[in-house]
């Protein structure tokens, strides 16, 4: 049996909403828990009513009193959390360009253009935590024209949610131009229990039709159209894939641009002209081998992974023990993420000279 709560926001009292109280939930699926505002953005107080099986929050061990991404299966009933500590900085904008003027909005680092419509939480027949948000962003004249839904549901692996953003054009008119005329940007500051403010991350997933940029920097506004983006650490480069980069206070930006959405659809095409879904996924496992076979599972083809500082509590970069946090992306032009990628040419000709050296020397050995 499916029950929800449903919290509808009227358009012209959004800005008093969003300055004030907000309707938010957290959704469980007794591995993974998320903390989701009403605008979609994650990160909520521990009071914020858990849909799914509970947990624990605040628990042992120092973890904090809010959610945003937390992993349950460590850290007795409370788990340990990825984006609370600190800085409330994760986030997302959306927007629309046709190259010489922009327009966006955004809740990420700052507040901008965004009218809430609704956030509905609940639970799935399966018993984990769902939940819809829709919120609008206005064009320069104050009119609504993009509709973005965040809906956060059980994916393909435990150690997963998944986010399907929608964005849509409801202006009636063209929304920006070309095949980057349309933006969507998401990031997160990762503060990575047990060792908060101190870890190691990873982006990959360069070269991604749809990728248009990324950094290590958390802490940048969600502007889809930020001018002056740049890198916190000089190991994490920007718009470039590197692995195990800290230990610092840093976190990860993807910004992604689409074809621009029509304002109406074109019967002759295969999908919608006037929309637009992407998945982003969320979560944590165990070892960095298990969050690479929970991206396989979902499909994902970008992403980024947190991982804690040792020597505390076992931490490990290079095994992601006891818990990598997990942020990816599927839909976005790239390539489904291999946990068994296959050495290049190139290596396993180097590898067969090898083969062949070691050969030789046995039999001048004998």
């Amino acid at each position: 049996m499916k029950r929800f709560v449903v919290f509808a926001l009227p358009v012209a009292a959004a800005m008093l909403v969003a300055s004030g109280a907000q309707a938010a939930g957290i959704v469980s699926n007794g591995t993974v828990a998320l903390g989701v505002k009403d605008t979609g953005a994650l990160n909520v107080g521990g009071a914020t009513p858990i849909f799914g099986p509970a947990f624990t929050s605040p628990g042992v061990g120092g973890t904090v009193g809010g959610t945003g991404v937390r992993g349950l299966f460590v850290n007795g009933t409370s788990g340990y959390e990825a984006t609370y500590p600190g800085c409330l900085c994760e986030g997302w904008g959306a927007g629309w360009t046709d190259g010489a003027t922009s327009r966006s909005g955004y809740d990420g680092n700052g507040f901008s253009n965004i009218a809430l419509v609704s956030a509905v939480f609940g639970t799935d027949s399966d018993g984990n935590g769902i939940g819809t948000t829709v919120v609008r962003i206005s064009d320069a004249a104050g009119s609504p024209s993009l509709e973005v839904t965040h809906e956060f549901r059980s994916s393909a692996s435990d150690y997963l949610y998944q986010v399907n953003v929608t964005m849509k054009n409801i202006s009636g008119a063209d929304l920006g131009s070309g095949a980057t005329g349309l933006r969507y940007t998401r990031l997160m500051d990762f503060d990575t229990e047990p060792t908060a403010f101190s870890e190691f991350i990873t982006i990959q997933g360069h070269p991604a039709e749809n990728l248009l940029y990324t950094n290590d920097d958390g802490f940048e506004a969600a502007n889809p159209f930020l001018a002056g983006r740049s890198s916190i650490a000089a190991c994490a480069p920007a718009s470039a894939n590197f692995t195990d980069c800290g230990p610092t206070d840093h976190g990860a930006r993807f910004d992604f641009g689409f074809a621009a959405l029509l304002g109406a659809d074109d019967p002759g095409t295969e999908f919608d002209d006037t929309m637009k879904t992407i998945s982003i996924f969320y979560g944590a496992a165990p070892t960095e081998r298990e969050a690479l076979l929970a991206l396989f599972a979902v499909e994902a083809e970008v992403y980024a992974f947190g991982q804690c500082n040792p020597p505390t509590g076992g931490c490990s970069p290079v095994t992601g023990t006891p818990i990598t946090y997990i942020f990816g992306f599927q839909g976005v032009g790239g390539v489904i993420i291999d946990p068994d990628p296959v050495p290049e040419p190139g290596s396993l000709a180097l590898l067969g000279l090898g083969l062949l050296g070691l050969a030789g020397a046995r039999r001048k050995a004998a």
